[in-house]
């Protein structure tokens, strides 16, 4: 372990941090085995305050990209239903199943609280917000717009339906 007296890892030890980075549940002997090192060994560089301070650095960067890909899907998994929401909306005359819908994507996605009161605050530890444009299907705006300029009634809510909060 003459490396880590210097005060950096070297290429074998900065492999074994993307092992165990990779293969969380890892135990030393399969880290042993795969690098072919004994047991003692790699139990010592693990105990190493510079390898632990560098797995803990590596984990940090990939928890940080594993959370914006999921925060990004989920959002595309959104954006996905409220379009087909937007296409159901034009052929249905119920709504509440629509309005219900609805609610849950904008809970799920951090909008509004899960008591409908308003927007929650998500700590996903991302440095750096993910911005994504999801376009709407032209056909469908431009048949959107044309039924809601063929409404020649005003729209009524019945308050009982609204969500209570």
């Amino acid at each position: 372990m003459g490396a880590l007296v210097a005060g950096k890892l070297n290429a074998v030890h900065e492999q074994i941090v993307d092992y165990m980075v990779a293969n969380p549940g890892a135990k030393a002997v399969d880290v042993a085995q795969f690098f072919k090192y004994s047991v003692s060994y790699i139990n010592a560089l693990s105990g190493n305050d510079l390898f632990k301070a560098r797995l803990m650095e590596r984990q940090a960067l990939v928890s940080a990209a594993s959370a914006r890909a999921v925060a990004a899907k989920l959002e595309d998994l959104a954006a996905i239903g409220l379009q087909r929401l937007l296409e159901k909306v034009r052929v249905e005359e119920n709504h509440s199943e629509i309005r219900d819908t609805v609610k849950l994507a904008l809970q799920g996605t951090g909008h509004i609280s899960p008591k409908g009161t308003g927007p929650v605050h998500q700590n996903l530890n991302v440095s750096a917000p993910t911005m994504h444009f999801h376009g709407v299907d032209k056909s469908l705006l431009e048949s959107a717009r044309a039924k809601m300029l063929g409404l020649s009634a005003p729209v009524t809510i019945d308050a009982s339906q609204l969500p209570k909060g």
